[in-house]
């Protein structure tokens, strides 16, 4: 009798250690977990996922930072892509400053863009600024993102696009939806070529110029 008790607290047990081993699985294979996480602005918050996603949500403004208070700067090594959300309006100073994260995609919602908020580092030894190489920004087109893009001299793709492509050496272009606009950026200023009968914005340096209409 004794036996037969045994036979079935043993007979039991692997399905109950079965359950707690498949729970504790499910929570060990859990990725994304946060690294770091706080307040990013009044209304915003960030957080650092273990895969290096640096996310943010919320609404209104992003902080601005001195160059030695940047919350994340520490990671920067760990951080792979950068999350805004729609609702986002604003970036402040120096907010993602180290982050090499290109591509960053910025929300239609941020209307205000400051100075080295993307795509920027800081040497502290010379005590300059210095833009990431190839760093590129997406957004919608005469957005603040492309404004942004365009004065500080990095690329930027139109996420309104339905097509792009190389068209010559460090040259790509991207037509427009509606197929009236052909932007050409520029990145040796070797020169602008028109793209069939469509109007072309040809981005020199990080400077625009307006080129017209083929006519030939």
């Amino acid at each position: 009798m004794k036996i037969t008790k045994f036979l079935k607290k043993v007979w039991v047990s692997p399905v109950l250690a079965a359950a707690v081993l498949s729970a504790s699985l499910a929570l060990a294979t859990v990725t994304g977990a946060a690294v770091i996480s706080g307040s990013c602005g009044a209304s915003a918050e960030y957080s650092l996922s273990d895969s290096g996603v640096l996310e943010i949500t919320g609404t209104g403004n992003i902080n601005s930072y001195s160059v030695s208070d940047v919350p994340w700067t520490e990671y920067a090594s760990q951080i792979k892509s950068l999350k805004i959300p729609s609702g986002i309006t604003g970036i402040g100073v120096n907010a993602f400053l180290g982050l090499d994260v290109s591509p960053v995609s910025v929300p239609k919602s941020v209307i205000s863009i400051e100075a080295h908020a993307l795509g920027y580092t800081y040497d502290s030894g010379s005590k300059e600024f210095r833009r990431i190489s190839g760093f590129v920004i997406t957004g919608a087109g005469g957005s603040e993102a492309e404004r942004y893009a365009d004065v500080n001299g990095f690329t930027f793709r139109s996420e309104d696009s339905a097509f792009s492509g190389a068209c010559g050496d460090n040259l790509t272009w991207t037509l427009g939806r509606d197929g009236s606009v052909v932007e050409v950026l520029i990145e040796n200023r070797r020169g602008c070529h028109y793209l069939g009968n469509h109007f072309v914005r040809c981005h020199i340096g990080g400077e625009l110029c307006l080129l017209g209409v083929q006519t030939a």
